[in-house]
């Protein structure tokens, strides 16, 4: 039978060494400014089937954890509720019992914007070329407009994505204050952008961006029990 097991390489001291370290959930650090939504029903039922395999990610530049704050609030959760024993991959403290969860340290970024667009790009990643819009609550918008300000937007956010995600988030007003709506029409821009139109609203997105948006608002549109109004509360928040 084939050995499946690992085996740890030998590596030189050179280079910035990435380690796991057990923190007290009472120590481990949320960013606050955080702006991605979380099923906390669905993380407590795959962390008691699966057990706790994704360490989250600590930045001492920022000073808090820049992966894994939902997961930090899932355990905080279950040990609240007292009713279990912590999830495998999370231990004791031997001297107060608290839970103690796994943290990725060594790897810093060179600034808090830094930090933060690793946050952002870190979730948006693994999602590429699909529509993530429903990922992030309403201080997703505030914080890559923040980042933006600063000439510096996360890797998976071109400026031509501004526009849609405002427009997705309700922040965009349609032209002369007009709410009414459309066909969507759309004429590319290059190999990568698409100039759109959506009654009054105008935008210059990404492909895959538009793309997206189109087939999510064109699917809401043909549901039977959806109307045109409830595709606006749907798409804009409105």
């Amino acid at each position: 039978m084939t050995n499946k097991s690992l085996t740890a390489a030998a590596v030189t001291d050179k280079g910035i060494r990435l380690s796991i370290i057990y923190v007290r959930l009472s120590q481990a650090r949320k960013w606050e400014k955080n702006p991605k939504r979380h099923d906390f029903d669905k993380l407590i039922a795959s962390l008691r089937r699966y057990g706790f395999r994704d360490a989250p990610i600590y930045d001492e530049t920022l000073g808090a954890l820049v992966g894994g704050n939902g997961r930090l609030e899932a355990l905080e959760r279950m040990q609240a509720q007292g009713k279990s024993l912590p999830p495998a991959g999370v231990l004791l403290d031997t001297e107060t019992g608290e839970w103690c969860l796994p943290v990725q340290v060594g790897v810093n970024a060179k600034s808090v914007s830094e930090a933060e667009q690793f946050a952002v790009d870190h979730n948006n990643l693994t999602l590429a070329g699909a529509d993530h819009f429903e990922l992030w609550n309403e201080g997703y918008l505030a914080l890559i407009t923040e980042l933006k300000e600063q000439g510096q937007l996360p890797i998976s956010i071109s400026d031509n994505d501004m526009q849609a995600i405002a427009l997705q988030m309700g922040e965009l007003e349609a032209e002369g204050g007009r709410k009414e709506f459309g066909e969507f029409q759309d004429q590319n821009v290059g190999e990568d952008n698409v100039r759109f139109a959506f009654g009054e609203y105008r935008g210059l997105i990404s492909r895959k961006t538009y793309d997206a948006f189109a087939k999510r608002v064109e699917s809401l549109r043909k549901s039977k029990k959806t109307t045109l109004g409830k595709i606006l509360e749907v798409m804009f928040k409105r």
